[in-house]
C-alpha cells in the first residue's frame, strides 16, 4: 500500500489504483480508466488525499448498507449524484463528512462516463464490488485453467523424471 512507503497523503491516481485493486474488472477496462484518469490528472496536481480520509472511505465501505439508504433518501429522483446529496448521505449514515477535495476524487474515480457525475445504482453496485473483493480478495489469476492445468502437468512431468535419476 502507497501509505507504507510513509507518504502522508495519495493523489487521486494513488487513491484510484488502491481501491481498484479491490474491483474485479477486466484488465482492459483497469488500463483505459487509468489512461483517462492520469489524462485528467494534470488538473488534479493537488487534490490530495490524507490517510484519515482514506480510513473515512473504508469506513463508509463498512456502513454501506446504510449508507446505500441514505442515497437513496438523499436522491429521491434518481437523477445523477451531487456533490451535496452525497455528503448529507455520508453524514447521516457515518457521522463524518469528507473533505471537497476527497469528494471530487470519489466522483472522478467512480464517474463511468467520464463526466464527474454519478449514479446512484451504478456507483452503489461499484461500491459493493468493492467491498466484496476488500473482505475476500483473491489473487488475480493470468493464466487460464488450461494453462494452469498444463503446467500441472508439466511440472509432475519434470518431477518424476527427475526422481529417475
Amino acid at each position: 500500500m502507497t501509505f507504507s512507503t510513509s507518504k502522508k497523503d495519495l493523489t487521486e491516481l494513488e487513491f484510484a489504483k488502491m481501491i481498484y485493486s479491490y474491483i474485479y474488472l477486466p484488465l482492459h477496462h483497469q488500463e483505459q480508466f487509468f489512461k483517462r484518469l492520469e489524462a485528467k490528472s494534470h488538473l488534479n496536481l493537488l487534490n490530495r488525499i490524507s490517510f484519515e480520509e482514506v480510513c473515512k472511505f473504508f469506513t463508509l465501505l463498512n456502513n454501506l448498507n446504510n449508507f446505500s439508504y441514505a442515497l437513496h433518501l438523499c436522491n429521491l429522483s434518481n437523477d445523477l449524484l451531487t456533490h451535496a446529496e452525497f455528503q448529507r448521505a455520508v453524514n447521516a449514515s457515518c457521522g463524518f463528512k469528507f473533505q471537497p477535495n476527497v469528494v471530487s476524487s470519489i466522483f472522478n474515480v467512480f464517474s463511468t462516463d467520464n463526466n464527474g457525475k454519478l449514479s446512484v445504482n451504478e456507483f452503489i453496485s461499484m461500491l459493493q464490488n468493492c467491498r466484496q473483493s476488500f473482505i475476500f480478495k483473491e489473487p488475480a489469476q493470468s493464466h487460464t485453467s488450461l494453462d494452469n492445468y498444463k503446467q500441472c502437468v508439466r511440472s509432475k512431468i519434470i518431477q518424476s523424471l527427475s526422481s529417475f535419476k
